[in-house]
């Protein structure tokens, strides 16, 4: 079993890496507390850094690899148009950045999206981000029936899917 420490730099790494700041805020300030040192913070902070820059990095490629799109390519920041909008607003919100969220959500309502759309499309980013989960949750071997009955993954998986 882990101890108190542990669990507490578990849970900062976790935080850093899934991009929450209020969780990250939290967790720094509850390590303080219960005694792990800034060099320790420190080790946390880069390990979470570096698996969520290399996830980026992964994505990144992968996403270019299968696709006619240009690496790199800007995005207009001044006026969005629709689709640009509604992609940049889901990967806000599937990433856990409250900032790039909030930022999104004055380009969102720049390009005419309503509140309905709005909803549908974080309902849509929600799902994705279920699913993505819950192949976390299979290849860690956490495989319960009532997981495999919540998500469906058996269902929706395809053959070549990671899990």
């Amino acid at each position: 079993m882990l101890n108190e420490v542990e669990k507490e730099l578990a849970y900062l790494s976790a935080s850093i890496a899934s991009g929450c700041r209020p969780c990250t805020k939290y967790h720094l300030q509850k390590s303080r507390a219960i005694g792990i040192s800034d060099d320790e913070i420190k080790i946390v902070i880069a390990a979470a850094i570096s698996i969520r820059k290399n996830a980026a990095s992964s994505i990144d490629s992968f996403a270019h690899a299968h696709s006619m799109a240009e690496k790199d390519e800007e995005i207009n920041k001044e006026k969005p148009d629709r689709k640009q909008a509604i992609a940049s607003i889901a990967a806000a919100y599937s990433v856990n950045c409250s900032s790039s969220f909030k930022n999104q959500l004055d380009r969102v309502r720049k390009s005419g999206i309503t509140d309905q759309e709005l909803s549908e499309i974080i309902n849509l980013s929600k799902l994705i981000v279920d699913q993505a989960r819950a192949h976390m949750d299979l290849i860690a071997g956490n495989t319960r029936r009532d997981k495999e009955a919540k998500y469906n993954v058996k269902n929706r998986c395809r053959s070549n899917c990671a899990c």
